[in-house]
């Protein structure tokens, strides 16, 4: 089960070195950590309610705790770091963790069937 905060975590990472290279950011793997911290932070934070340890391979938990880590993130960075934040750097926040959240478990459900995430509410056909 921990591992798939690992999953989340590269997610992160990945996100926040794309947005680097994408800006051109000269300042290399400081202002890289400046800027991931505190979406690291909302990731741990999401990974400490019980609820999305228990569902972590559900899809649905990876879109709950993209979301939490989108706003602590955010509001992290705003409030404590001090950086402005601009509603199209919130709404490419929340779709790129929605997406790589539910995605990496989307493709372990179909690389490795027998460890399927199950969907909440779906009843099993007999």
């Amino acid at each position: 089960m921990w591992w798939r905060f690992f999953g989340d975590f590269a997610a992160v990472t990945l996100f926040i070195g794309i947005g680097q290279g994408l800006h051109e950011r000269p300042d290399g793997m400081a202002a890289m950590a400046d800027t991931a911290v505190p979406f690291l932070i909302g990731v741990s934070l999401a990974w400490t309610f019980p609820s999305i340890r228990r569902c972590s391979a559900s899809l649905v938990c990876g879109a709950v705790s993209a979301l939490v880590t989108a706003g602590v993130g955010v509001a992290l960075r705003s409030l404590v770091f001090g950086d402005s934040i601009a509603l199209g750097f919130i709404l490419v926040t929340v779709a790129f963790l929605i997406s790589s959240f539910v995605g990496w478990r989307y493709l372990w459900a179909r690389c490795f069937g027998a460890a399927a995430p199950k969907q909440i509410g779906r009843r099993s056909k007999r």
